[in-house]
C-alpha cells in the first residue's frame, strides 16, 4: 500500500528507491526522486525524472530505472563514500 506524502502517494519501497508519483489532470503520472525530508537541509531536493531527451518520464518502468541511478548516488552519499560530497569532516573555517 502506498505511503502518503505531502505531494501524493509514495510508490511502495523497492530496496532503497525513493520513487514518488503525482497525478496529472489527464490521469497520467509524473515521476519523482523524493529523498528523505531529513536530507533536504543538506541540499537534496525532490527531482522530477526525465529521459535522455530531457522529456518527463511517464512510464513507471522507465521511472524506476532513472530513479535507481539517482538512488545509487544518494545512497553512496548517505553512507559517506569518498567522492560523493560529504563534507562533515572538513573544516569550513577560513
Amino acid at each position: 500500500m502506498p505511503v502518503s506524502t505531502p505531494y501524493g502517494p509514495r510508490v511502495p519501497s523497492r530496496s532503497g528507491l525513493w520513487l514518488t508519483k503525482r497525478l496529472n489532470r489527464g490521469g497520467t503520472y509524473r515521476w519523482y526522486f523524493d529523498p528523505s525530508r531529513f536530507d533536504k537541509d543538506n541540499g537534496w531536493k525532490t527531482l522530477r525524472l526525465h529521459d535522455y531527451r530531457e522529456l518527463p518520464i511517464a512510464d513507471e518502468a522507465e521511472a524506476t530505472i532513472a530513479c535507481r541511478k539517482i538512488a545509487t548516488i544518494y545512497r553512496s552519499w548517505k553512507q559517506g563514500r569518498a567522492g560523493f560530497g560529504r563534507i562533515s569532516s572538513m573544516s569550513l573555517d577560513a
